[in-house]
């Protein structure tokens, strides 16, 4: 997608079902874009095997994967 740099998910240790998925944007336009649309294409897969229960946006204030 234009825009996003990557992704990682996280599993929850007792429910395996829970999981933490962690975007990384270039700028909140290119998310703001994405997320316009009601149910991107490339989602599709991703709502088949589960529900996005909410949204938070956070500032990067370090990355220290690199």
């Amino acid at each position: 997608m234009p825009g996003a740099l990557g992704s990682f998910m996280l599993r929850g240790p007792e429910d395996k079902t829970e999981v933490l998925t962690v975007a990384k944007w270039y700028a909140m336009e290119s998310w703001k874009a994405f997320w316009g649309a009601e149910n991107p294409s490339q989602m599709v897969g991703m709502r088949e095997i589960g529900e996005r229960l909410s949204v938070t946006v956070y500032d990067e204030i370090e990355d220290f994967t690199r």
